[in-house]
């Protein structure tokens, strides 16, 4: 007996492996295509992509060291990519940005290369040096000559680490910043046209600078900021801390200048801003609920020896209106404020200044360009506590109408008026031996031409001596002493006086030539020496 069925199975079980060993070739063949394919159609868009940047960088001064696509994962990356414009003529310096590492994921490159739209998922600029000329990043309508093979950009999210930029401008003006930036859902709509705020839009902006330095221009005085974030999901903007610094000392400050002028010096510990505008603020629209200004010291020198500049110094809501950035703040607070000024006499050896301590004060509205639905004045309350011995408050309305006054009233409450013997001394030429002021409240208008107002005022014990004229002395005069003491300033002037007799009339004609300050002070001091009968030989 035969079986030749084991045969026959044999038979056809040799083609059934070599089909799985065909499957596999093919498989490996397919894979090993995908794999030559991946890799021509990187070159490809390789290629293309460098001939784009080229296309891209056409006048302007490009360069890359490499360029790497990957179009399994949708990603290309530039290593080293810097684009200067050196020929802006107009600069002092060339416009020029350096990024260490450029990632664009989420890219569809066959999109890319067969539409005239590029959309990116995500934009990353690492290791970013920024070089600027003010001319350039001043200009509202940038436009720059832009030959691409696409029209328009989308970016889901553009993200800037370790940003070190420069803003060059004139006359010595420049600002140096650090830090971060996330831009979410980027659109530019036409590479043609100009880059305004139709053209170039986002939908939010997260910025951390660690540093900011701004020259002011011809101040030399400088502003740093420490730790700023402005996020404009959560409208808001917080610093860490400012200062003003001076790049020369007090005196030389004056002298470079050869007139008056105020020195400053100051810093602040913290600044928020809540409900801002984000948006507005490249539009140079400042606008915001509430702005919080949290512990600051102030210092402001002036030395009277040097010659005044004659120029009509502008009226507070004056110096508002001028102002480039428009400004729309519902209330601004000042919390815990140091202030002092300090002043070198036109005659004399020695300064005298005037502190006032743990300054509390609001602004409502805080508004330069004002429309028929506004109030007619911006309102300042402050208190605070004048050389460190009782307290003075005060109340200003500064009128948005160019023909109304600015109505100022307040109160000097239980100061110890020896505290004030370094301005009165070296300023005055007067020594206050002894004397309380319990009261002195002041009411005034103040309009373009002059002042006109109303002290009340009550004292006890007061006791002043009139110094020598001499530059080099702070001998007593006196002479001059006695009359000062038994003509001139009675010993008290209590609430058993008759009202009549504690009043002082305001009157006095504003000298446009100085500041607003100086027309405060003087308006405040006619008062004080027309409260007393032969005031008006009182120096000053």
């Amino acid at each position: 007996m035969h079986y030749q069925v084991s045969d026959k199975k044999v038979a056809e079980k040799k083609p059934a492996g070599s089909r799985g060993i065909r499957v596999f070739i093919y498989i490996t063949c397919i894979f090993v295509i995908l794999i030559i394919s991946c890799l021509i159609l990187n070159g490809i868009v390789s290629k293309k992509i460098n001939e784009s940047i080229q296309q891209i960088g056409m006048g302007m001064d490009l360069k890359y060291s490499s360029v790497h696509a990957n179009i399994i994962k949708s990603t290309l990356s530039i290593d080293s990519l810097s684009i200067a414009d050196p020929a802006d003529s107009n600069s002092k310096k060339p416009n020029r940005l350096y990024f260490g590492h450029v990632t664009v994921s989420g890219i569809n490159f066959f999109k890319l290369l067969s539409s005239k739209k590029l959309l990116i998922n995500k934009l990353k600029l690492e290791k970013c040096d920024i070089n600027l000329d003010n001319l350039l990043s001043n200009k509202k309508n940038f436009n720059p000559d832009i030959h691409a093979p696409f029209d328009s950009v989308w970016v889901n999210q553009v993200e800037l680490t370790n940003i070190n930029g420069f803003v060059h401008g004139g006359h010595h003006e420049q600002i140096s910043f650090e830090g971060d930036l996330l831009l979410d859902s980027v659109k530019i709509n036409d590479l043609k046209k100009s880059f305004d705020e139709n053209n170039f839009k986002f939908a939010s902006i997260r910025w951390h600078a660690s540093s900011i330095q701004y020259t002011i221009p011809d101040s030399y005085t400088s502003i740093h900021v420490k730790n700023l974030e402005l996020d404009s999901r959560k409208n808001s903007l917080h610093v860490d801390s400012a200062r003003i610094i001076p790049a020369l000392n007090k005196f030389d400050l004056g002298k470079k200048k050869g007139h008056q002028v105020d020195y400053f010096e100051g810093s602040v510990a913290g600044i928020d801003m809540e409900k801002l505008d984000v948006k507005e603020l490249f539009r140079k629209k400042l606008i915001a609920d509430k702005i919080t200004i949290h512990h600051s010291n102030i210092y402001i020198f002036r030395d009277r020896r040097l010659p005044l500049k004659q120029d009509t110094k502008p009226l507070p809501v004056d110096y508002l209106k001028n102002l480039q950035l428009s400004i729309r703040v519902q209330s601004l607070a000042i919390n815990g404020t140091n202030f002092v000024y300090e002043e070198f006499p036109k005659d004399g050896k020695q300064t005298g200044k005037l502190r006032i301590e743990h300054l509390h004060a609001s602004i409502s509205p805080l508004i330069n360009h004002p429309d028929k639905n506004d109030p007619a004045y911006i309102t300042i309350k402050s208190e605070g506590s004048l050389m460190g011995s009782g307290i003075v408050k005060a109340s200003m309305k500064l009128p948005f109408s160019h023909d109304s006054s600015y109505m100022v009233e307040g109160a000097f409450k239980n100061l110890d008026l020896t505290t004030l013997n370094s301005s009165a001394e070296n300023l005055g030429k007067l020594h206050i031996e002894s004397g309380m002021l319990n009261d002195l409240s002041f009411q005034f208008a103040m309009n373009r031409d002059k002042s006109t107002g109303k002290i009340i005022g009550e004292y006890h014990n007061l006791i002043i001596d009139k110094l020598k004229d001499k530059k080099d002395e702070k001998k007593v005069a006196k002479l001059k002493t006695f009359f000062l003491k038994n003509l001139i300033i009675p010993k008290n002037k209590d609430k058993s006086l008759a009202e009549s007799k504690r009043t002082g009339k305001i009157s006095y004609k504003r000298d446009p030539n100085r500041y607003f300050s100086y027309y405060l002070l003087h308006s405040l001091l006619t008062g004080v020496k027309s409260s007393f009968t032969l005031g008006f030989l009182l120096p000053g």
